[in-house]
C-alpha cells in the first residue's frame, strides 16, 4: 500500500492546485502546518488554511490570568511573544496585498492596560487592506472597541461578535451583515466557575451604555442570525424576527423573557435557537406546545442556572418533553438545568431517544453527583449517529483521588462503540472530575478533539495505536472563535457551558 509521503511525492506536479487545496481542506490543523515546509505548491496551499483566520492580541497584566505560568519572566516572554506575532501579521496584511486576500477573519483580545492608540490604528490600517475579510470578533473591554475601527469593517463582512459598541457608528456599508453578536460574555468564562451562576459576568458589561438596538435595525434587511441579551427583547421589531435562522438569548439576572412568547409565534424560518443564563421557570410557561410551531428547528439548547431555578419540577420537564417532542427534524440539542435532580430530569430521555436525525448532544445530569446509575440511563440512549457529545454532570469530590472513576464506566463502554464521534468533553461540575485526557482517547479511537473540565486538546493520530495530544492554550478555550474547530457542531456545542 502507498504511504501518503510516498503518494505526495510522485504526485505533486501531476495533480493541480484546486485538486491538493481540496484534499488539505480536509485535514486536521495541526496536519496543515507541515505543508509549509514540503514544496513552494504546498506552501502557498498551507497559506490559505493557516493564515484565513488570525489573532491579534492587545494584552497587559490582567490578561495573566489566563497563563498557567508560574515564571513571571515566562509570562512577559508570552505575552510579547504573542503582540510581535499579532503585530507581523498586521504589517503583512497592510504591505503584501496577496497575503491579505487570504485572511477571512480576524479576532482581537483587548486586554490591555492602555489605550492601545497605536495597536488600535494599526488595526484600522490593516482593515481597510482586507476587502475579502468575512469575520470580525473583538472580544474584550480594555480598550472598547471604538467608533473609528467600525468603519474601517469591509463591507465584505458577513460575522459581527463584539462584546460592546461605540456610541456611534454607521453601519450603512454593512450590507451583507448576517449573523451578529453583542454584549455576550455567558460564555467568556474560566473552567473553574463554569458550572456557577452567571450574573457576575454581566456586571462591566452593564455599567457600559447600550447601542445595539440602532445597530440590529440598520442591518436588518440582510440579518439572519442574532445573539442579543434578553434585554433588548421588546425593542426589536417583530419583522425582524420573522426572517431570523438562527436566535440565541442570554439572560442576565434581574432580567426576563417578556415578549418572547410573541416572538416564538413569529419565528417560522427559525432552524436554530440557544437559550442562555438566569433563566427563571417562565420560560416553560411560554415554550410553545403547538405541533406546527418552529417547524424547521433542528437545533435547540436550554442552560439554565441552579442559582435562578434551584427546583425543577415534573411539570417543568413534561413541558419542556413535550416541546421537543414536537421538533421531529432536531439535530442539534443541548440540556442544562443545573438545578433539577435525576428523579425528575430522567423523563427526558425517551424524548431525546426518539429523534431520527440527533448527531449533536450536550447533557447535564443535574444537581446530584454522578452514580453508575445515571450513566447507565443515559448511556442507552447514545445514538450510534452522534457525532459530537458534551456531558456535564456535578461533582462535589475535591478530595478524591485521580484514579479510575467507576460511575463512568457504562458511558465510555457505549461512547465506545459510536463509531461517528469526533468530538468529546466530559465536564465535572464543582470541583472537575479527575480523569486524565490519554486515559479516554486510548479508549474512544476515533476522537479527534477531546476535552475535560473546559480544557482542550487536538488528538493527532499517526496510526490507529499511536498518537500526540496538543493541550490548547487557557486563552484559546476562554475565547474560542469557531475556526478553532474543526466542524461548527463542535463549536455551537462548546460555546456555553
Amino acid at each position: 500500500m502507498m504511504s501518503m509521503s510516498t503518494f505526495i511525492s510522485t504526485n505533486t506536479h501531476q495533480l493541480p492546485t484546486e485538486t491538493w487545496t481540496e484534499i488539505a481542506s480536509y485535514l486536521p490543523h495541526a496536519y496543515q502546518l507541515p505543508l509549509l515546509w514540503v514544496s513552494r505548491k504546498f506552501h502557498d496551499i498551507a497559506l490559505r488554511f493557516l493564515f484565513s483566520a488570525v489573532k491579534v492580541y492587545f494584552v497587559g497584566e490582567q490578561f495573566t490570568t489566563m497563563f498557567d505560568i508560574e515564571s513571571e519572566e515566562e509570562r512577559d516572554e508570552t505575552i510579547s511573544g504573542l503582540m510581535t506575532k499579532s503585530w507581523e501579521i498586521l504589517h503583512c496584511i497592510m504591505h503584501n496585498p496577496e497575503f491579505a486576500g487570504i485572511v477571512k477573519s480576524i479576532s482581537v483580545f483587548a486586554f490591555a492596560d492602555s489605550l492601545s492608540v497605536f495597536e488600535k490604528m494599526s488595526l484600522g490600517q490593516a482593515l481597510l487592506c482586507l476587502s475579502d475579510l468575512r469575520t470580525f470578533n473583538w472580544f474584550g473591554l480594555e480598550p472598547a472597541f471604538s467608533s473609528s475601527l467600525f468603519q474601517c469593517l469591509p463591507r465584505s463582512l458577513q460575522v459581527l461578535n463584539v462584546q460592546s459598541l461605540p456610541f456611534r457608528q454607521e453601519a450603512s456599508h454593512l450590507d451583507s451583515l448576517h449573523r451578529l453578536q453583542v454584549e455576550n460574555l455567558l460564555y467568556y468564562r474560566p473552567w473553574t466557575q463554569a458550572d456557577q451562576s452567571s450574573h457576575a459576568y454581566f456586571d462591566n458589561l452593564l455599567l457600559l451604555p447600550s447601542n445595539t438596538i440602532p445597530l440590529v435595525m440598520e442591518v436588518s434587511t440582510t440579518l439572519r442570525q442574532l445573539c442579543i441579551l434578553s434585554y433588548h427583547l421588546e425593542e426589536i421589531p417583530i419583522h425582524i424576527y420573522s426572517s431570523l435562522t438562527e436566535l440565541e438569548i442570554c439572560v442576565p439576572e434581574d432580567s426576563n423573557l417578556i415578549g418572547m412568547d410573541l416572538i416564538f409565534r413569529h419565528i417560522p424560518l427559525l432552524e436554530s435557537l440557544s437559550l442562555v443564563g438566569c433563566i427563571t421557570s417562565d420560560i416553560f410557561t411560554i415554550l410553545p406546545q403547538d405541533p406546527v410551531s418552529m417547524q424547521n428547528l433542528r437545533s435547540f439548547r436550554l442552560s439554565i442556572d441552579a442559582v435562578v431555578l434551584p427546583v425543577v419540577s415534573e411539570e417543568h420537564v413534561y413541558v419542556l418533553s413535550r416541546f421537543l417532542g414536537n421538533q421531529k427534524k432536531m439535530r442539534r440539542l443541548a440540556i442544562r438545568l443545573a438545578g433539577a435532580y435525576w428523579g425528575i430530569l430522567c423523563a427526558l430521555l425517551p424524548t431525546i431517544n426518539s429523534f431520527e436525525f440527533l448527531e449533536v448532544l450536550g447533557f447535564h445530569t443535574g444537581c446530584e453527583n454522578l452514580s453508575v446509575e445515571v450513566a447507565t440511563s443515559l448511556a442507552s440512549i447514545l445514538s450510534p449517529r452522534l457525532t459530537s457529545v458534551y456531558l456535564a454532570a456535578t461533582w462535589n469530590n475535591p478530595d478524591y483521588a485521580q484514579t479510575e472513576i467507576t460511575c463512568l464506566s457504562p458511558l465510555l463502554d457505549k461512547l465506545k462503540t459510536l463509531q461517528r464521534l469526533t468530538f468529546f468533553h466530559l465536564y465535572g461540575g464543582y470541583s472537575g472530575f479527575p480523569v486524565v485526557a490519554e486515559d479516554l482517547v486510548a479508549e474512544l479511537e476515533k476522537l479527534e478533539v477531546i476535552g475535560i473540565n473546559r480544557r482542550m486538546w487536538d488528538i493527532m493520530r499517526k496510526d490507529s495505536q499511536s498518537y500526540e495530544l496538543v493541550e490548547w492554550k487557557m486563552w484559546r478555550s476562554q475565547f474560542f472563535i469557531q475556526e478553532d474547530f474543526r466542524y461548527q457542531d463542535d463549536a455551537w456545542l462548546f460555546k456555553y457551558h
